[in-house]
This record gives C-alpha cells, structure tokens and sequence, in this order.
C-alpha cells in the first residue's frame, strides 16, 4: 500500500543487498536436523531448500564424535537417547554423561543470558543461578531476573531426565558438549586461540579469562574466520587428559618451517588441532629430504634448479 519506507542503508548499498534473505535451512546449525534423520533412518529428504552439503557433513562428523552416530552413520543407542531429551544435541550429550549436576549448566546454555555486560566467564552465570543475591552483593553487572526464574525451573526438569550425577565441575561438562571448542592460547600478547575444531577465535583484550591458557568456548559470535568468544569456562589440561584419553595421541612431524627457514623434526602431543606438548624427535633422512623439498619449491629454488 501507499506509505513512507524508511530503509536504513545507502542506495549504493541497497544494490548489492540479495533480493531475499536466505532460507533458514541455509544458516542455521543443523545438528539437531542431523541427529532426527539418523533417527528416521532417512539419510536425505526432498527439502524445498536442500541443506547445505557442507555444515550438514559438519552437523555428522560432530554426532559421531559425540556417540551418537556409528561408522556407517547410523543412530546408535546413546544417539536415541540423545534425541529424546529436549535439547540441543551437545547439551543432551553433556546431560546424559556428565549426569542431573549438569542440568543447571544445559538449562543455562540453552537460554540467553542472564547477565548484561558481563565478562565472558560463565562461571559468572552459574554463580547468580545458584544465589542471586550472593551474586549481586559480589557484582555489579545487571542480573535478568526472568531468565534466572526460567533457567531454574527447566534446570529441575531437566534433572528428573538426567541419570545420576557423575561428579564433574562446570568446565569438564562443557568439554564433554564442545570437544571441538576446547581452545588453546596462541603465543602473542594478543587473546587468540586455536580450537580444536580446527578454527580461531579470540577474547576482547579486557576480558579477565584473557589471559587463560586453556579454555572451553560455549558461545562465539559465528565469525568464520576468527569468532569472538562470548562465554566460556577454564579449564585443566588434567582434566581433559582425564576426559579424552582416547583423543590425545603422539604424532611424529617433519617439515619445513617458513619462519626459520629450515627443517624442523618434532613429536607432538595432540588434541585434536591443538598441540598440548611437543619434543625434538630425531627424524630420519628420509623425512628429512622430502620436508628439505617441499621448503626449496616453496622457495622456489628446485625449479630455478632444473
């Protein structure tokens, strides 16, 4: 009809705008999607807007490493169990191992938060769920109110849905959701982090877990190149050696290192992207020829040979 429109961006910005914005099969996490077709048995369906190839092979690598998927890609036992709790995939898997002492945390995730401007520590959040009035005799960030009273009430729904408790602090059940967000501290005054999905993120440099070593990162800002960390727990590399025995493993590396400019040799312990300790590992000759001549074409001094 006629009216006035008041469009909040440039004319030459309103030409490079999509004529519509995407389907929401197209930007949303698909994990949950993942785990309900596993549990159908259907490995596709005839989607109006099919999902992304892409995040949805992300969505199952992630089901699997959580248990939910076997092999194959077929829903095991502890995937079924996991799709009849009403929760994110990760939070369900996190309620199921680490038992009812998670529910307050899954309840909390679950929500927004309940704190305005606080840092990034969500032990904050767990500290003005468990007593609010502690919390703000302590703080001075603002506290809503309504979402605590929602968190606590789904927090005792969830915990009559939770096995028995197993006994594990805030930091090591948020692992047990986020194994691919565990993030260690780059070198460098500046916050960043590798995760070890694989990805980076960062703190703001104000941030009081800054300056942690290891971290669990349960929100970021979905930046693909370097998501900032909006909530996050520390952690002790003890504890995660204590959770993911199976995951961390010794490897052997050769290669060329284009910041010294030569062979480096060393032995690694990983975590998935994340190199936890590392030793001189005395390669042989071989290893050492072939990582000689990857740095001379990178140089580009093989092919000014031949």
């Amino acid at each position: 009809a006629e009216g006035i429109c008041y469009r909040l961006w440039t004319k030459g910005q309103e030409g490079a705008l999509p004529a519509f914005p995407p389907a929401e099969i197209e930007t949303a996490d698909l994990t949950g999607l993942a785990l309900e077709l596993a549990l159908w048995g259907a490995a596709d369906l005839p989607f109006l807007t099919p999902p992304p190839a892409g995040p949805l092979a992300e969505a199952r690598a992630l089901l699997h490493d959580l248990g939910a998927l076997d092999q194959q890609g077929r829903i095991t036992d502890h995937g079924k169990a996991m799709a009849r709790l009403p929760l994110h995939p990760r939070l369900a898997h996190m309620l199921l191992r680490a038992g009812e002492g998670a529910a307050p945390l899954a309840a909390l995730i679950a929500d927004r938060d309940p704190l305005t401007g606080a840092p990034a520590d969500l032990s904050l959040r767990l500290k003005a769920l468990a007593d609010a009035r502690a919390y703000m005799r302590d703080h001075s960030f603002p506290v809503r109110r309504e979402t605590l009273d929602r968190v606590r009430q789904e927090a005792k729904r969830l915990a009559r849905l939770a096995p028995a408790d197993q006994g594990l602090d805030p930091a090591e059940m948020a692992a047990l959701a986020y194994p691919d967000r565990i993030g260690l501290r780059r070198k460098g005054e500046a916050p960043r982090y590798l995760l070890s999905g694989g990805r980076g993120a960062v703190f703001d440099a104000a941030d009081p877990l800054a300056q942690t070593r290891l971290i669990v990162a349960t929100d970021l800002d979905g930046d693909p190149r370097e998501a900032r960390i909006r909530l996050a727990l520390p952690i002790a590399e003890s504890a995660l050696r204590a959770l993911f025995p199976e995951l961390i493993h010794w490897e052997d590396a050769c290669e060329w290192s284009s910041r010294d400019n030569r062979v480096l040799a060393k032995t690694r312990e990983r975590l998935g992207a994340l190199v936890l300790a590392e030793r001189p590992w005395n390669a042989p000759p071989e290893a050492r020829a072939r990582a000689a001549l990857d740095g001379f074409r990178a140089l580009g001094i093989a092919q000014s040979m031949t």
